[in-house]
């Protein structure tokens, strides 16, 4: 994360650099360079307190969900009251999303086959959208599992340690025809039971914001 941070800032550095360069040739170059070096650095600020909270987020409702399964909660309802509140009360986030292996979390996957917000195994995979019609769940179609061989979701199982992905393009699914395109990043912490990952929680955060 802090490397993915640093990348970010250089390239804003050369970006900003550019930018008040071109507004006045008045500016001299050692003037414009002090003033990229600011505004570089607020961008930066700003990129890791937008990552940061994405970060904490995730990581409060990965141990709320580990803390309702261990009281012994079957009712998958309340499982996704915390998903809907994180992306609720978090204007920044464009999707909360939760992938679990197979009965990891309440045993009742067989209840939920080929339902709309679940896989077609019925296992606790949804994800939960800030559309512009409101929050929604993103709607599954077909055979997810290939999503479980990908890497956001094998390397933080593997390793147990939170992963920031590249930043990428992505339409949510829908019903609509017409799908809106997003440039984001995913934060993506997993669920660890007795020390082993049982899940991933992920949050999708996009770069609108920091374009203001």
């Amino acid at each position: 994360m802090i490397i993915w941070i640093g990348l970010l800032s250089t390239l804003t550095f050369a970006v900003v650099i550019y930018l008040i360069s071109s507004q006045s040739v008045k500016r001299s170059k050692k003037d414009a360079f002090e003033l990229a070096s600011v505004k570089a650095s607020e961008y930066a600020n700003t990129s890791k307190n937008y990552l940061q909270s994405a970060s904490d987020a995730a990581w409060y409702l990965a141990k709320s969900i580990l803390a309702l399964k261990h009281k012994g909660n079957i009712n998958r309802e309340f499982y996704l009251e915390l998903q809907r509140q994180t992306i609720e009360s978090n204007d920044n986030f464009l999707s909360v999303w939760l992938m679990f292996e197979k009965n990891a979390i309440d045993g009742r996957d067989s209840l939920y086959l080929n339902t709309t917000i679940y896989d077609n195994q019925g296992r606790l995979n949804t994800g939960l959208v800030r559309y512009k019609t409101g929050i929604e769940y993103e709607y599954v179609e077909g055979n997810t599992i290939d999503e479980y061989q990908e890497s956001f979701y094998t390397e933080p199982v593997q390793t147990k340690k939170e992963i920031i992905t590249d930043p990428y393009m992505y339409a949510y699914g829908s019903l609509e025809p017409v799908k809106d395109s997003f440039f984001e990043t995913s934060i993506v912490v997993p669920v660890v039971d007795n020390d082993k990952a049982i899940g991933v929680v992920g949050i999708d955060i996009g770069f609108t914001e920091l374009q203001k």
